[in-house]
């Protein structure tokens, strides 16, 4: 299959074409391009064009709530993607070459991009739904409201709420997978690229609990035994953890934080697990392939970008005893947070957007 097909396939797919015709149409329309004196490019742009004002249309058509929750669901995605870049440059600042500052800038000039996207589109819907409807858009209004008012709360009392907040997190994503009903219709269940569905529910289920099983232990690894290594070349680990037990910086405290971060993706990979072996039965009747690999994906970002707070004690305790730096001196660190904003980056674009196809 040639690029053009492929994009004349992509723009179908945009249109929300239940039937297929329009990409026969258009598949009829570039096989016959050359003959009629046409490029193959003006046949693709004229799809995407033609994908465009079908789209429109039917965004018209639909109620104003729904049409004001699917531009919510896209500005949130700019929203979690823009905090996902800046978070990313935030962890660059340290590197002096010139191509890490050129990274952070361009990560920034997006983060900066998408925030405006996101903060616009979100007006936008309260905007239609005030059109639409009269007393919805002030519920809507006192739950836009409400970040900024947690991010208030979040700066007063400092790291206490980070810390609740990344201890919790496991269970957060076990309570949403368990608890948010499964859609009836097919189009909004379809998978892609379709690997859930072809692995199965219990496969899926067993891999989902490897993948956070496997991660969980690697932040603990790094946290307790590589970072510390890292930090102290040369030296024994029992060596450090008794040096620092002698200067009044015992690795108790960070040995228990560790244990309380992980505690709720234990759990979480316990339950994914015993959906692999028993199936959909009682509780577990919402865990379908789909929600078990998209719950895998976000404890994934989870784990990858709370390390950082399971490690934080650890890392106080190793600079005030051996007298280095706060940060990871470990390469595992960079790794693990940056598989979390790959995983963070996936997830908004595989959970947050609403489906292409739009249905009145």
């Amino acid at each position: 299959m040639t690029a053009a097909e492929r994009l004349v396939d992509l723009a179908a797919a945009l249109s929300g074409d239940p039937t297929g015709r329009r990409r026969e149409a258009w598949h009829a329309e570039l096989a016959g391009a050359e003959s009629r004196g046409l490029r193959r490019r003006e046949v693709v742009f004229a799809a995407f064009r033609g994908a465009a004002d079908v789209r429109r249309s039917a965004i018209r058509r639909l109620p104003a709530a729904a049409a004001a929750a699917r531009r919510l669901r896209w500005s949130a995605t700019a929203l979690v993607i823009a905090a996902l870049f800046a978070f990313a440059a935030f962890l660059g600042t340290g590197r002096p070459e010139e191509w890490a500052a050129f990274l952070r800038l361009l990560l920034l000039d997006a983060a900066a991009a998408l925030g405006v996207l996101g903060a616009v589109g979100v007006a936008m819907g309260v905007s239609m739904l005030a059109k639409g409807d009269g007393r919805r858009p002030w519920m809507l209004v006192l739950a836009v409201l409400a970040a900024p008012i947690l991010l208030g709360v979040l700066l007063v009392t400092g790291l206490s709420m980070l810390f609740a907040g990344g201890m919790l997190l496991g269970f957060v994503v076990l309570g949403v997978a368990l608890a948010v009903p499964i859609s009836s219709g097919p189009g909004a269940r379809a998978t892609w690229p379709g690997v859930p569905a072809r692995l199965g529910q219990r496969t899926t289920g067993l891999l989902g609990a490897a993948v956070v099983l496997a991660a969980t232990a690697a932040v603990a690894l790094h946290v307790l035994v590589w970072n510390p290594q890292a930090k102290v070349p040369g030296v024994g680990l029992a060596e450090i953890y008794t040096t620092m037990a002698a200067r009044g910086e015992p690795a108790t405290w960070a040995a228990r934080l560790v244990a309380v971060w992980a505690v709720g993706w234990v759990v979480l990979a316990l339950v994914l697990a015993a959906a692999g072996i028993v199936g959909q039965r009682g509780i577990l009747r919402r865990l379908d392939a789909r929600r078990i690999a998209r719950a895998t994906l976000v404890a994934l970002a989870g784990i990858g970008l709370t390390s950082w707070l399971a490690g934080f004690s650890m890392g106080m305790s190793l600079a005030d005893a051996f007298a280095t730096g706060g940060g990871d001196a470990a390469a595992s660190g960079a790794v693990l947070i940056g598989i979390g904003i790959l995983a963070g980056l996936a997830a908004a674009v595989r959970i947050l957007p609403p489906p292409l196809r739009i249905s009145a």
